[in-house]
């Protein structure tokens, strides 16, 4: 899974949009429901500008490795199906559209669930028109000839996506910026950090600890040495 981590990010520092890839998180939102025990192998999440850039996941990734039976393809479609229907019938879910992407080894298929409509929970393929489960219906990602399907799919699954994607700045935290005041031998740092929200910040946050730098004499000018208490 390591090979799709690295393709989601770099996909994802393409795009003009706010987007986040969580691991081995739960399908749902209820602590107390037995989905809470299966684990996604990844989730692509999104944010809602028209739900004040609230996050919904638009794409599920389930994987195996490449060294694996025929029946593997049958296992992974039902787990990401399984995920997709979970995530949809959640409390506080407002989707009833979500895709799934199945891999085996280097090998992808896409799907969409839908809660309503003639596939009613069903996984429907994006690709090939075969049934589902078939090894013969997935493409190899080093494939020169048919690999460009991965990106078309994508671009399929953005232009037909259940909600509004909210620009990436919402996600930009600047930086802190650190103020030394000298006091003798001794520098005492203060330290503010500003989010970019719609209400106005603190001018001073309150660190959870105290930093304190020290000035030590080297030869030829000073070194400065940085201790957390």
């Amino acid at each position: 899974m390591k090979f799709w981590k690295a393709v989601f990010d770099a996909w994802k520092d393409s795009l003009p949009y706010a987007m986040t890839i969580n691991d081995q998180i739960p399908p749902d939102f209820d602590a107390n429901s037995l989905g809470r025990l299966r684990r996604v192998d990844y989730a692509i999440d999104f944010y809602d500008s028209d739900r004040r850039n609230r996050s919904f996941t638009l794409i599920f990734i389930e994987g195996k490795g490449a060294n694996t039976g025929a029946s593997v393809y049958d296992m992974v479609e039902a787990q990401a199906h399984n995920a997709c229907e979970t995530y949809a019938k959640a409390p506080g879910t407002h989707s009833n559209l979500v895709y799934a992407m199945c891999t085996v080894g280097t090998r992808f298929r896409f799907f969409v669930w839908r809660a309503s409509g003639e596939t009613d929970g069903a996984l429907i393929t994006l690709i090939g028109d075969k049934p589902n489960g078939r090894a013969d219906e997935y493409i190899d990602a080093a494939d020169r000839e048919k690999g460009y399907v991965f990106l078309k799919a994508l671009r399929f699954i953005l232009a037909n996506a259940p909600a509004t994607f909210a620009d990436r700045s919402i996600l930009y935290v600047r930086p802190f910026r650190l103020q030394l005041v000298h006091t003798t031998n001794i520098f005492m740092a203060s330290a503010r950090r500003t989010f970019l929200s719609s209400t106005p910040p603190p001018r001073y946050l309150v660190m959870h600890r105290m930093l304190r730098v020290y000035h030590q004499q080297a030869v030829g000018r000073g070194a400065i040495r940085c201790r957390l208490r």
